[in-house]
């Protein structure tokens, strides 16, 4: 009690001195506003995954927490054999898998990285967190929050040039939709994907030192890479055209952009172990899944360039329009519905902006805009491609929301 008590009064303090936060553009009052609302969401979140999910193994927010405990009690037990966990030199022998992979639930020689991620870069992070928590549960959850906070914080840091007039309704926005603000307020994996990603994008576009700010850029990726392959993916190719299009004077961006995606598109359909892992990936939702309340048919994927890009739009509408509001409906997904119905009206509002070039210029802004789209776009499709449960739907989109929301209110913003 009193340990989670000092780090939250610390959280507070590092908040409101440390000047990387007054550069984003915030007062005083709406920086601790808003992380206010989200020490208040991560209450929420544990107290539905205690009351609810109440096997322990099987709860997401206690996954990598408890096996972290594994990794950690090995260093007081044989230093040299956490050092090898951490730094994943460990053999995977007998002695290991006796002493510590039985013993725990997500740290798994998974044959396929690509399909499900990787679970120990959260096991191993921690492990580390332990030595400064004492294995207090909410010590971790703060620490995980505060990274997911100040990721979109520079989320917003780094779109604050696309808007003129009014800068604090887009932080709201950001830092406050229903998905966003519950999977990433909490020990998962999304509060780390949105600290990667907002230090991805701000020194895209607001990189103070243009060398170190490459240097964030690449760590950052890895972290992605190793948490969520498929968001690496989508990222890549918007970061390649941002990059080209800073070098090449002649073609205007949207001409890179459309090269670099075609390019991409082209080299995805021609290696069939791409197209073989969107495949495995949807039949293995369709088989855990298939009894799950938020389930709906999708079109089964062949492993056929054909098959995916015909299935694409199908695949569009699905992670735009789901969940639908209907009577199956459960008391976690009405405020889903209400931010999808949201979403989709402002859209709707924009569409009219957005079909218009002059709104798209300057070429600065255009590269950013495009950078959105592609990455947004891109992202919809995987997900919708390979996920058949509006649950899985909704928390998969947490690392789409915040750009989607930026483009959006861009767009009506110039209404």
């Amino acid at each position: 009690m009193w340990l989670s008590l000092f780090y939250l009064i610390l959280s507070f303090v590092i908040l409101n001195r440390w000047s990387f936060f007054k550069k984003a553009g915030l007062s005083l009052t709406w920086l601790n506003g808003l992380w206010t609302i989200k020490i208040i969401a991560g209450i929420a979140v544990y107290w539905i995954y205690t009351h609810f999910y109440t096997v322990r193994s099987e709860a997401d927010i206690f996954r990598y927490f408890d096996d972290s405990a594994v990794v950690y009690n090995s260093f007081w037990k044989n230093p040299s054999d956490f050092f090898k966990l951490m730094t994943g030199t460990a053999p995977d022998n007998t002695y290991f898998f006796e002493e510590y992979y039985v013993n725990m639930n997500n740290w798994v020689n998974d044959s396929r990285p690509f399909i499900y991620g990787d679970s120990r870069l959260m096991i191993r992070m921690n492990a580390l967190l332990r030595f400064i928590s004492f294995g207090n549960f909410f010590v971790h959850s703060l620490i995980f929050s505060f990274l997911a906070y100040i990721g979109l914080l520079l989320i917003y840091e780094a779109s604050l040039p696309l808007f003129q007039k009014r800068k604090y309704f887009p932080a709201f926005v950001i830092f406050c939709l229903p998905s966003v603000l519950f999977w990433t307020s909490s020990l998962l994996k999304e509060s780390l994907l949105v600290f990667f990603l907002g230090i991805v994008y701000k020194n895209t576009f607001r990189s103070e030192k243009k060398t170190t700010g490459i240097y964030y850029i690449a760590l950052s990726l890895l972290g992605i890479l190793f948490l969520k392959f498929y968001v690496f993916v989508a990222l890549s190719l918007p970061l390649i055209a941002v990059f080209i299009s800073r070098y090449t004077k002649k073609a205007s961006p949207i001409t890179i952009n459309l090269l670099v995606i075609i390019s991409g598109f082209i080299i995805f359909l021609s290696i069939p172990q791409f197209s073989k892992v969107l495949v495995q990936k949807q039949h293995d939702f369709l088989v855990y899944n298939s009894n799950a309340s938020s389930y709906f048919d999708i079109p089964l994927l062949e492993n056929d360039p054909i098959s995916i890009v015909k299935n694409i739009p199908v695949a569009l509408f699905n992670s735009l329009t789901r969940p639908f509001p209907s009577s199956k409906l459960s008391l976690m997904g009405i405020p889903a519905v209400i931010e999808n119905i949201l979403l989709i009206l402002a859209l709707l509002l924009a569409s009219p902006k957005i079909l218009k070039p002059k709104n798209w210029t300057p070429n600065s802004k255009q590269s950013q805009l495009l950078f959105i789209l592609t990455y947004t776009l891109i992202l919809l499709a995987v997900i919708g491609l390979t996920t058949p449960v509006a649950g899985a739907l909704v928390r998969y989109k947490v690392a789409i929301l915040p750009f989607l929301s930026v483009f959006i209110l861009y767009f009506i913003e110039k209404r």
